[in-house]
């Protein structure tokens, strides 16, 4: 998508605040960071303001490079005069955000089954549900899981696995369960990893980033999305497909069965206030 008429700069910042995923949102903003001509002071406040969000968005396949890029980008089109006017914004882009507050580790319980924590495949969502749930305390038990990391929720979070926001539609109880405790299972299409031989014998795997003439970056690590593995493509020998997830296994172990039901009780609610 290439925008060339100033008159679609008001609509497509519109869809940049408006969209609810990531990675549409990055689209937007990504279409619009080059154009010099057309915007008010308005305008340019209103995108800018969006890329001080933006780069709080963690993992996803952009991985935050594709918004700092954008916001180079962007910075570089502003006249002289839309410059001074933001300064303010722009100060607030220069200065680094403070990272996410540490989770405090914990202790392994159990090495869990899907059968230890459902009895029955079909078991409806809505058997996780009680009048008695702490909403906020599910919220952190689905971090305490390191899942925020991997994975986004109302468009919080990383992307290297499903977005989870209107999982009671996607997924049973079983499924989601049966996904975080053999993550390799069953690995959806947009999620697979490859493995990348080099000539001299060695084997990268992960999810492709960014591919190019001269090289391919990978994610190699579901809970460190931003370090990417380079490797020339001068020195491939082969890209095969892996039947490997970049999700790692034994994410729920940490928490007890009680907390599992809980987490999945928040999960289904965000769940159901998305629809």
């Amino acid at each position: 998508m290439f925008l060339r008429s100033s008159d679609a700069i008001a609509p497509t910042v519109k869809l940049l605040e408006v969209a609810d995923l990531p990675e549409d949102q990055i689209h937007f903003a990504m279409t619009l960071r080059n154009i010099e001509d057309g915007w008010s002071v308005a305008l340019r406040r209103r995108y800018f303001e969006w890329l001080v969000k933006g780069r709080l968005y963690a993992g996803g396949r952009s991985n935050g490079e594709f918004v700092e890029q954008i916001r180079k980008d962007a910075e570089a089109s502003l006249s002289a005069g839309h410059r001074a006017a933001l300064a303010d914004v722009l100060q607030q882009l220069a200065t680094r955000p403070a990272p996410s507050p540490a989770i405090e580790a914990r202790p392994v319980i159990q090495k869990w089954t899907v059968a230890d924590l459902i009895e029955d495949r079909d078991t409806p969502w809505s058997a996780f549900l009680t009048d008695a749930d702490d909403v906020s305390r599910g919220e952190l038990l689905f971090a305490a899981a390191a899942s925020t990391r991997c994975q986004r929720v109302k468009g919080r979070g990383g992307i290297v696995g499903p977005d989870l926001s209107s999982i009671s539609r996607r997924f049973s109880p079983y499924d989601l369960l049966e996904s975080a405790v053999d993550p390799a299972k069953s690995v959806p299409a947009d999620y697979q990893s490859v493995s990348v031989v080099t000539q001299d014998g060695n084997v990268v795997t992960g999810q492709i980033v960014n591919l190019s003439s001269r090289s391919s970056s990978l994610r190699t690590d579901a809970l460190a999305p931003a370090n990417l593995t380079k490797v020339p493509q001068a020195e491939v020998e082969e890209i095969v497909p892996s039947k490997a997830s970049l999700m790692p296994a034994g994410l729920l172990d940490s928490l007890h069965r009680e907390e599992i039901h809980e987490m999945l009780s928040w999960l289904v609610r965000q769940s159901a206030a998305a629809q």
